[in-house]
């Protein structure tokens, strides 16, 4: 994946899984994202999971969604602070890509229930 950053372009590998369990009472969404700029040995990960379960008080109508993300940065042993200003660039560049694949995720998302929700009414 090829990231522009003002005047610059910042060549980046990514690698996304998602996996859904349903069970009895609840949905758990597993999903989990990997961006890795080589020239500069940055990695970024973000590892997260979603468990939809039924409203207690409408539990036809309502569900309760928890969502927990967690980020992690892996620079080879260099504090961001000591990097240099071109790899301060990508690791900026690295977490709006992260924010935004994350933005697209729960916008589909919302999308996708209230198209549901349209159509059993």
């Amino acid at each position: 994946m090829t990231i522009q950053h003002r005047n610059s372009f910042h060549e980046f590998d990514a690698i996304y899984y998602l996996q859904q369990f349903v069970e009895h009472d609840r949905i758990v969404i597993i999903w989990s994202d990997a961006l890795v700029l080589p020239s500069q040995k940055l990695q970024y990960r973000a590892q997260s999971h979603m468990t939809i379960t039924s409203s207690g008080s409408h539990p036809t109508s309502g569900c309760v969604v928890h969502t927990n993300i967690k980020l992690y940065r892996k620079s080879d042993g260099v504090e961001l602070n000591q990097l240099p200003e071109s790899t301060k660039k990508a690791h900026n560049m690295a977490l709006g890509a992260l924010s935004a694949e994350m933005r697209r995720f729960w916008q589909a998302e919302q999308r996708r229930k209230d198209i549901s929700l349209l159509n059993n009414t």
